[in-house]
């Protein structure tokens, strides 16, 4: 059995450069390697998107995508402090020791 790395639930608006378009989104949960994000419209696996993320625009490929969700990986993993910070700026700071991260058998 293979885990996937923990993902931290949070909901952060976003901004997304889509095909040089910018899409407002929700993040919903993040973890080093990727995260899900909710309403970034029609997406297909592969494409390329730039992230507007607390500390700056993370470069990201669409990994799955339905008609209201999608998930990301990061072209460069966050550090363990990064996903803190954005974490944090979804208002979880005063709620990190009641949210349990989720972790995914693959």
């Amino acid at each position: 059995m293979r885990y996937r790395p923990l993902r931290w639930p949070c909901r952060l608006p976003l901004v997304m450069e889509v095909s040089g378009q910018s899409v407002h989104a929700v993040l919903a949960n993040i973890a080093g390697g990727g995260a899900m994000i909710l309403g970034a419209g029609a997406l297909r696996p592969g494409q390329a998107v730039v992230l507007h993320l607390p500390g700056g625009r993370r470069r990201a490929e669409v990994r799955w995508a339905t008609a209201d969700r999608c998930g990301v990986r990061f072209a460069t993993p966050l550090a363990a402090a990064e996903v803190g910070v954005i974490r944090g700026c979804a208002g979880h700071g005063a709620l990190n020791r009641h949210l349990r991260p989720a972790r995914e058998m693959t």
